[in-house]
C-alpha cells in the first residue's frame, strides 16, 4: 500500500535530519530576524 516512491521517502528522511540539525540555527536566526526587527 506504498504509493510513495522510496528515492522521495529518502529525501524527507534527510531534509528531516538536515532540518534538525539545522533547527538551533533556525531558531538562533529567528531570535536575531525578530530582535532586530524589534531595535528598528
Amino acid at each position: 500500500e506504498k504509493s510513495m516512491p522510496t528515492p522521495y521517502t529518502f529525501m524527507q528522511i534527510d531534509e528531516i535530519r538536515e532540518a534538525r540539525n539545522r533547527s538551533w540555527l533556525g531558531r538562533l536566526f529567528k531570535r536575531v530576524a525578530s530582535g532586530s526587527k524589534v531595535r528598528s
